[in-house]
């Protein structure tokens, strides 16, 4: 309670220095320019209220750390699949381009011309020495 006592004090002497007293120096709280002073502050609050709504209207508007979380994984999620689309694309575009090669160098070349069957051709035994008749033969030993 002292302590209370002595801010008593400090007003007393700080009125009697100023010449003005807060409360009129009668140990009441009203004053004359209270009711201007009051006017300011519903002034102030007014204020205050309209600027708290236009805040509060914002930061419903505004994304939260989980809104953007969830937008980064989307964002994640979409180019891991543009990724995978591309790649599946460009690996069949490549097999169906060299099938197609294939293909077409296959068919670019000239049928096969059937060749005539190799025909070798062997001599013939050869023809035995003709034979005497015999009875020349004997004839001829005598």
């Amino acid at each position: 309670m002292s302590n209370v006592k002595q801010l008593r004090d400090f007003n007393a002497i700080r009125n009697a220095v100023s010449g003005e007293s807060f409360d009129g120096g009668d140990g009441g709280g009203y004053d004359g320019r209270m009711e201007a002073r009051i006017a300011k502050l519903e002034e102030f609050a007014t204020d205050a209220k309209e600027r708290l709504v236009k805040i509060e209207s914002r930061l419903e508007q505004t994304a939260t750390k989980s809104d953007i979380s969830d937008l980064k994984a989307d964002l994640h999620k979409s180019s891991t699949d543009i990724t995978r689309w591309m790649l599946a694309t460009v690996i069949s575009l490549f097999l169906g381009f060299a099938g197609l090669f294939f293909t077409m160098s296959n068919a670019s070349k000239s049928a096969a011309v059937p060749q005539s069957p190799v025909t070798v051709y062997t001599q013939a035994p050869p023809a035995p020495a003709p034979i005497a008749p015999a009875s020349a033969a004997a004839s001829d030993h005598k």
